[in-house]
């Protein structure tokens, strides 16, 4: 796979697959701050969408290196809102559910 990509340097390729932890890391609490105030299924519905569209851009910027380590990084950000959702989700649910018997 690796042989038809122009960038395939050990610190190239490291730096494209930690790219996505950029952004994954600044918007920890954001995502969870969005779900508590927007709902969690719209943000949770926005991160999948987000995350599965430039997924799919993925083969094509994957052609020229900083295209591809920007739109991991954004992809990142997208990311976040699932997992800030989760949390957030699974809080809730604990919290209600101590208070009515299910």
């Amino acid at each position: 796979m690796l042989q038809h990509v122009s960038y395939a340097t050990v610190c190239q390729i490291a730096i494209v697959l930690s790219s996505f932890f950029y952004g994954y890391i600044v918007t920890q609490l954001p995502g969870g701050w969005l779900a508590t105030r927007f709902g969690a299924k719209y943000v949770y519905g926005f991160g999948v969408l987000t995350t599965t569209v430039l997924t799919l851009l993925t083969p094509l910027a994957a052609k020229k290196l900083p295209l591809i380590i920007a739109l991991r990084i954004v992809e990142g950000l997208g990311e976040v809102c699932e997992r800030g959702v989760c949390s957030c989700a699974s809080e809730t649910t604990l919290s209600v559910s101590a208070i009515v018997p299910v």
